[in-house]
């Protein structure tokens, strides 16, 4: 029997785009429109009478099923992709019926949590696995469907367990970098699935076929691909267990220390927030004798790399936390009669400040809160926080720099404290978080306004660029 197992992405079990023939983008190719979170049959008639063409893709698990037609599939389902399961089914026995072969056997599995973990992944698939009888059946493991701990557990299991599994990849639709040209969606209504489905086989079927890779001497190329596919995805950690247990992928002995050094300075940061040691060490960054700006833009750039990886709630979270720090240690290194630190926080400076002065802030940032939140209000022993920091610098200095480059902050606050204190759904455009984190950086700037641009600047790409000096490790 012949089994395939597979973890299911947002690109399972197709995905399309929308492409017009004539029209350019401001790049000079042909202007594409992406469709966010849902997808009529409508949406799709309004698209055909614009002029625009469909380019239907399949996922990477549906590349696998159409080339080596299972007998059996053991689909595993994150919290977040348990919505596709109908229209995986449904596109699985469409496939299955075309080709008049009997509809494999569909084993469901659901991951509650730790998608984002390795170890977790691995032991969730070892269990799986230890359950099938691995001496009497052909396994197929999708080392291209899901989060890179995912695939990385998929992976490694095949060597540390000997269960003599083989291993498919899927190139994307565009080629081997990446699957953006393939467009998912969280979910596609029936009858637009069907269209989809039907237009594509009328059409153009995809003529892709997945890589199947067995044996030792495939090993190493493979792992290469893999380790390189971790950092460009900024997977530092993933990357470094494949270099550990398997240190020669990189055949200069001085170039595999200096990439597992490169790799465990910067997954200190993510996991500790240790400042990275080249910034650590510029004394360029040094701010009044102090590390200040170190920390302030180590954390910056960890927020945008969270933001790379799609960590939608860490991004959310930390970005409050990053803009409140930031506007506190300015106002108290500007306007240090206003403001004072305390083990908790910024608060207003009683001490310094005369009454009237401190009714007359507290009366101010009072009537702006009530603007949007009409039972909300500041007195005199409130704590400052993003909305009343805001204020208290318009109060002050009126709408600079520091008050437009958190615009962004307060507009995501009110989803950011959902997804903090509850359980809420997560509901934030990528758009919307890539300008957060561009606000971000134009906040560093402005709050730290007396140190030149130039002296930094270089940090802005460090990680992309210690992603290429590991990838060059390689050759």
């Amino acid at each position: 029997m012949k089994t395939l197992i597979t973890f299911i992405s947002q690109y399972d079990p197709i995905g399309v785009k929308f492409k017009h023939p004539t029209k350019k983008d401001e790049t000079g190719r042909e202007k594409t429109d992406n469709f966010r979170r849902a997808l009529s049959i409508g949406d799709i008639h309004t698209y055909e009478h614009d002029g625009y063409q469909q380019e239907i893709s399949d996922g990477p698990a549906l590349v696998i099923i159409k080339d080596e037609l299972p007998d059996k599939l053991i689909v595993i389902y994150s919290d977040e992709m348990k919505v596709k399961q109908e229209n995986f089914e449904r596109t699985v026995k469409t496939v299955y019926r075309k080709k008049a072969v009997q509809i494999p056997v569909i084993q469901n599995e659901y991951v509650t949590e730790g998608v984002h973990e390795f170890e977790a992944m691995y032991k969730f698939v070892e269990k799986i696995l230890d359950r099938e009888d691995m001496s009497n059946g052909d396994y197929i493991l999708n080392i291209t469907s899901g989060t890179a701990q995912c695939q990385a557990a998929m992976y490694f299991i095949n060597f540390i367990k000997d269960y003599h599994t083989r291993l498919a990849r899927v190139d994307s639709p565009n080629g081997k970098k990446t699957n953006r040209s393939n467009q998912g969606a969280p979910y596609f209504e029936e009858v637009v699935l069907d269209d989809l489905l039907k237009k594509q086989t009328a059409e153009k079927e995809d003529e892709r076929k997945p890589e199947i890779e067995t044996g030792e001497k495939l090993k190493n190329n493979l792992l290469q691909r893999t380790y390189k596919d971790f950092i460009l995805k900024y997977e530092y950690k993933a990357a470094l267990d494949i270099l550990k247990a398997n240190p020669d992928i990189i055949s200069n002995k001085d170039d595999q220390e200096k990439s597992k050094k490169a790799l465990e300075n910067m997954i200190s940061v993510f996991q500790k927030q240790k400042v990275l040691k080249e910034l650590a060490a510029d004394s360029k960054l040094k701010y009044n004798d102090t590390g200040e700006f170190q920390k302030v833009l180590n954390y910056y750039l960890m927020i945008d790399i969270l933001n790379r990886r799609g960590q939608v709630t860490d991004v959310l979270v930390k970005a409050k936390s990053f803009a409140e720090f930031v506007i506190g240690n300015y106002l108290f290194r500007k306007y240090e009669r206003y403001v004072k630190t305390t083990s908790k926080g910024f608060k207003l400076n009683l001490e310094s400040l005369n009454n009237d002065e401190i009714s007359e802030i507290c009366d101010y940032i009072t009537q702006e809160i009530k603007k949007v939140n009409p039972k909300g209000s500041f007195g005199r022993k409130s704590d400052l926080m993003i909305h009343s920091f805001r204020h208290l610098v318009i109060f002050l200095e009126g709408r600079s720099a520091i008050v437009t480059s958190t615009q962004k902050v307060t507009e995501l606050n009110s989803k950011r404290n959902n997804v903090a204190h509850g359980l809420a759904e997560i509901s934030v455009l990528q758009e919307e978080l890539n300008e957060l984190v561009k606000g971000l950086k134009k906040l560093v700037i402005a709050a730290y306004s007396d140190k030149k641009v130039y002296l930094y600047q270089e940090y802005f790409d460090y990680y992309d660029q210690k992603n290429q000096d590991l990838i060059s490790c390689l050759k």
